[in-house]
């Protein structure tokens, strides 16, 4: 096995619009990592409901580990940071960029500054990291062509290193809620 292929980060995304959610169910970030990220999205439709009695639509994706994203991590591994804050996932923002997401990647190519926030939870379990998010009802409104989280970001749009791009097609309507379910996976 060759060094490189020791080192293959894989993203899976799912995001969820939920229809006049007031709060997030205390337990529905655990609940949808609970679920395989294969399944079928109207299978996860179909578990919310049953399980919540929420009426959601879920877009599944994958995404891309930016080479800036995977230099902070490489700068954080060296011990060349002063820091935790300068390795820390802490903001997420959605953008209307229509070009596909590259490695290469400094930021969103049309950052919708309005959706810019921090992350509501990013956990490490084994080789898994897992983030989510919580939009409520008219923060998130639009449609959106791409995600990105950002490794040690202020509330200024596109600020800090960009670590995961995400192409999507969603549209959040005004009475909406959106929650991000993402898990970055180390394999090999």
């Amino acid at each position: 096995m060759k060094y490189k292929d020791q080192n293959t980060w894989k993203g899976q995304w799912r995001f969820i619009t939920f229809e006049n959610l007031k709060d997030i169910p205390p337990t529905l970030f655990e609940f949808l990592r609970a679920l395989p990220k294969s399944m079928d999205p109207r299978t996860v439709e179909q578990a919310i409901l049953h399980r919540y009695g929420l009426h959601a639509t879920v877009h599944a994706r994958n995404n891309v580990i930016t080479f800036a994203g995977r230099e902070a991590v490489n700068k954080a591994l060296a011990g060349q940071i002063t820091s935790i804050d300068e390795i820390k996932i802490n903001y997420e923002e959605l953008g209307t960029g229509t070009t596909p997401p590259a490695a290469g990647d400094t930021g969103l190519e049309t950052p919708g500054a309005s959706t810019r926030q921090p992350i509501s939870s990013v956990a490490a379990s084994g080789n898994k990291l897992n983030i989510n998010s919580f939009w409520a009802a008219g923060n998130a409104t639009g449609t959106w062509k791409e995600y990105a989280c950002f490794i040690n970001g202020t509330a200024t749009s596109n600020s800090g290193v960009i670590f995961v791009h995400v192409g999507i097609d969603i549209t959040v309507g005004s009475a909406d809620s959106l929650v991000i379910d993402g898990t970055i996976t180390q394999i090999n």
